[in-house]
């Protein structure tokens, strides 16, 4: 058994060498679908206190996104747009879905779905969020995002960069109706 010293070492070294490891450079075209869809605070009931707006759409790719987040073993993948000293579009991609296999459209593009909230940067409590269409407004309308695979302990990588997202498409966006449940369709 390590004591001391020794143990401290050892969990250190781990630490650098996973670190230092060789990461991907990546630069996946990637494109947005011009459709979104929000989801109304009011059908889930941890969003009911702050109201915010959560957006969905999906991404179309050539490269197969979630094999390299297998292949690599990140553990998380972050879907980012900055726009300005005060907000941020920041989600997630499906990409880190092991159990879920995207759809293949004809033309050989991968479909990965995104979820994304408008909030300031690094506000975890998302308690100052876009919670109104009418806020839409106020921010640029055209925003260049990016696509971030990452470690819990190491580096995170730019896996697609530049990807185009206008922000006026997300005042059309068609409210989200989650399927009818299984029980619902169950006789009394």
């Amino acid at each position: 058994m390590l004591q001391g010293r020794s143990r401290y070492f050892v969990a250190i070294s781990v630490f650098l060498l996973m670190s230092c490891e060789k990461m991907p450079e990546y630069q996946v075209p990637l494109t947005l679908e011009p459709q979104y869809t929000y989801i109304e605070s009011e059908s889930i009931p941890e969003l009911n206190r702050r109201g915010y707006l959560l957006f969905n759409t999906t991404a179309l790719s050539k490269t197969p996104l979630h094999k390299i987040y297998d292949e690599y073993r990140f553990h998380y993948a972050h879907f980012k747009c900055p726009i300005n000293d005060q907000f941020e579009v920041a989600g997630f991609i499906s990409a880190n879905d092991s159990e879920y296999e995207p759809i293949i459209y004809d033309n050989n593009h991968y479909k990965y779905d995104v979820s994304f909230t408008i909030c300031p940067e690094n506000d975890a409590s998302k308690l100052e969020c876009i919670n109104e269409f009418k806020q839409l407004k106020t921010l640029p309308q055209q925003l260049s995002c990016r696509v971030v695979f990452g470690r819990m302990f190491g580096r995170s990588v730019i896996i697609s960069d530049h990807i185009q997202m206008d922000i006026s498409q997300l005042a059309q966006a068609k409210q989200f109706h989650p399927p009818e449940s299984l029980s619902s369709s169950e006789p009394n």
